[in-house]
């Protein structure tokens, strides 16, 4: 057996129990990968000239503009995936799923699709996102990219700590040296132009995003007592409040904040998924990653 061999069995073995669900059911129904499109990439036309491969025209652009144009194919290269976790006080949030808490399942998820990644042959790292200081390891593949990016996942959500997406979203495309696919895995309980700003800034440079939106069955669906104490996880505060005085607003202010989270996703192209640790993320997973051979731009959730 090899060194790589050995880093690599003993990054997988380290998984969490949920990630290697998350891997046992990805793999159960045949083969997935984080990549979206063919192994063939187009990445500029040149006009036709005599002897060309007519094979190889554009007729979509000819029926457009009455111009004989050639794809110009290039191979795809290796891939460079980046999983950015959320850690901010919020996703340590659980009221009883069978996953855990909201930064479990994310840590479960990230780490599948970390394994996929690494199975494809591609380059992997993370980044561990908080208020005022974002964690980023370097790209790196095979063993020794899942053991690096399982050591940044592992650490537990800062509580009282709050997420500046648009921070890290610009150390991130400061960092990244070539366009790759950014994972985002994050409640989006942040200020939603700073999500904006943050897609933007991906697509600008050139990157796919996937975002991955987690959340409790209890914040979607404000399912509490008529009486409860509220605990702010990321400032400390506490409040007690009579639920069904606010239920209303609340459930109107998070249908506004989730409609420009996904107006924002069919904009600029991404996918989005929302996943809830009462639920099987397995079955959305596959089923967008299955979506990713074919395009971008897709929204899908839970329950």
């Amino acid at each position: 057996m090899t060194r790589e061999q050995i880093t690599l069995r003993s990054a997988i073995a380290n998984l969490t129990i949920n990630a290697r669900r998350i891997i046992a059911g990805l793999r159960s129904g045949g083969h997935v990968s984080t990549r979206a499109g063919a192994s063939i990439e187009f990445d500029r036309y040149r006009a036709y000239q005599p002897g060309d491969d007519l094979r190889h025209l554009d007729w979509r652009v000819f029926a457009r503009s009455d111009r004989l144009v050639l794809k110009r194919a290039r191979l795809e290269t290796t891939l460079d995936v980046l999983f950015m976790i959320d850690a901010s006080g919020s996703m340590s949030f659980s009221s009883g799923g069978k996953w855990g808490s909201k930064f479990e399942l994310a840590t479960a998820i990230a780490q599948a699709l970390a394994w996929l990644a690494v199975e494809s042959g591609d380059r992997i790292s993370a980044c561990s996102c908080i208020e005022n200081d974002t964690k980023l390891c370097s790209f790196r593949a095979g063993g020794a990219g899942l053991a690096q990016v399982n050591k940044l996942l592992v650490s537990p959500a800062v509580s009282g700590r709050r997420l500046k997406l648009d921070v890290a979203a610009g150390v991130i495309t400061a960092a990244t040296q070539r366009p790759g696919l950014i994972v985002l895995l994050s409640d989006l309980l942040d200020p939603p132009e700073h999500f904006q700003r943050s897609i933007g800034q991906f697509r600008h440079a050139g990157h796919d995003v996937l975002v991955i939106q987690v959340l409790d069955r209890s914040e979607r669906l404000f399912d509490v007592p008529d009486e409860v104490r509220f605990e702010d996880l990321e400032g400390g505060h506490h409040r007690r409040l009579h639920t069904k005085a606010v239920r209303e607003d609340y459930l109107n202010a998070l249908s506004t904040h989730q409609n420009t989270i996904l107006t924002t996703c069919r904009e600029l192209h991404v996918d989005h998924i929302l996943v809830d640790p009462h639920e099987s993320p397995i079955g959305l997973l596959r089923s967008i990653l299955q979506h990713r051979s074919g395009g971008s731009g897709s929204s899908r959730q839970t329950g």
